[in-house]
């Protein structure tokens, strides 16, 4: 048996030098930083919402020397990278008024964001962060409104009730946008039933959020929300002349969060404690969008009761004229206050001419107010003179139109 040659062996390479102390200490330090940033990440806006690309970061220090160089973060390292993490996971495109942004399809033109249906409100977002929508009726049901029958009956009114944030997103997880910028909803006012023409119905979900902007610069978004029949938006309806008192109501939320917004962006940290403190006064902005709802639906109402009540009683100027060319002499009056013709009319109406026998307008007295009037010398008879010129007067002033009539009202 041959013996084999001994096979030559490959030099060794020789060992990596041993990390320095320095060098050690550093990778130490990155480390820590790296679990703590993507830990906060991933805890706070979902592995999923920061982006896929590499991206600055700033943290802030400081250091004392004599102190055994302690390290002091102010605000603290948490609120210095959750701050800045949640600009990286904003899309400053998403908000679109009117709609929605849907954490499942990462769009506000989806199927999803926006209702369906014109009785519909917004309910929340489901586990996946898609948006969910409900009728109103149920909605009030949920929040065990006991106003809810007043949206059916012989008279219905419109209910305005708000509904808090956390609400909306109790189920949605933090891996689907729960606590994402992109899109976060501070709370809503869901209203209605509204009515545009005689028999549509519709209600509003008036959402506040709070977005991103460039550089990061928070946002604070009113979001009217609402689907109608005709396929027109709501600003469009406005802008018809419909709904005066939804849209200054509308208005002054409005304005009211582009206050809180200023004061954010005015404020010396601009931080969390900021954020927190004009959060703070979001539900009062709600509360009061609510309340003037409800003020401007009543005092809406009673307009509207009035306008029916002057057609009921034929107001308009020809029958003031009508009365008072047909009153007998002695229903003919002066207002010693105001320096006016009085006609009494029938039904309990009287009619108010001025000295030129213009028409200002009319009201309708109770039983027994020309002898109160009469009695405490507000109001006296014409004398026959004077009867004969309000009579010529008044058959003179031909250019009396229903617009003089209603603005005397």
């Amino acid at each position: 048996m041959m013996n084999e040659p001994p096979q030559e062996q490959e030099p060794k390479e020789p060992p990596a030098p041993r990390p320095g102390r320095s060098e050690r200490r550093e990778a130490a330090a990155k480390d820590a930083l790296r679990t703590l940033i993507r830990d906060s990440a991933e805890r706070a806006f979902g592995h999923h919402a920061i982006p896929a690309v590499p991206f600055d970061l700033t943290v802030r220090v400081s250091v004392n020397p004599a102190g055994g160089w302690d390290l002091k973060a102010d605000p603290s390292l948490q609120d210095q990278l959750h701050h800045q993490l949640a600009d990286m996971s904003a899309d400053h495109e998403s908000f679109i008024p009117g709609r929605v942004h849907c954490f499942r399809c990462n769009s506000s033109t989806c199927e999803h964001a926006a209702p369906t249906s014109p009785l519909e409100v917004f309910k929340g977002y489901t586990q996946t962060g898609s948006p969910q929508w409900q009728e109103l009726t149920q909605a009030l049901i949920d929040l065990k409104d006991d106003r809810v029958d007043r949206l059916y009956g012989r008279h219905s009114a419109v209910v305005a009730a708000v509904v808090n944030g956390s609400a909306l997103k109790s189920s949605q997880l933090t891996s689907f946008g729960k606590a994402s910028k992109t899109y976060a909803v501070l709370g809503q006012v869901v209203a209605g039933y509204f009515t545009s023409g005689e028999t549509d119905r519709f209600a509003i979900t008036f959402q506040f959020v709070e977005i991103r902007r460039a550089r990061g610069v928070v946002g604070l978004r009113l979001n009217t929300l609402c689907a109608l029949s005709s396929g027109r938006s709501l600003e469009e309806r406005f802008a018809e002349g419909w709904g005066g008192w939804v849209h200054r109501a509308e208005v002054r939320a409005t304005a009211a969060l582009g206050r809180l917004e200023q004061q954010l962006a005015s404020a010396p940290s601009g931080g969390p404690a900021a954020m927190r403190h004009a959060f703070r006064r979001v539900p009062g902005v709600m509360a009061q969008l609510a309340t003037s709802l409800d003020r401007g639906y009543r005092q809406n109402q009673r307009r509207t009761r009035h306008s029916e009540e002057r057609r009921q009683q034929q107001r308009p100027v020809h029958k003031a004229i009508e009365d008072a060319q047909g009153a007998p002499d002695h229903e003919l009056l002066y207002d010693e206050k105001s320096n006016a013709y009085i006609v009494s009319g029938q039904r309990g109406r009287f009619h108010v001419f001025s000295l030129e026998g213009r028409h200002i307008t009319s009201f309708t007295g109770r039983p027994g107010t020309v002898d109160f009037r009469l009695r405490t010398q507000r109001w006296r008879r014409l004398a026959k003179g004077e009867q004969q010129a309000f009579r010529t007067r008044l058959n003179e002033a031909d250019n009396l139109s229903e617009k003089g009539e209603e603005s005397g009202d």
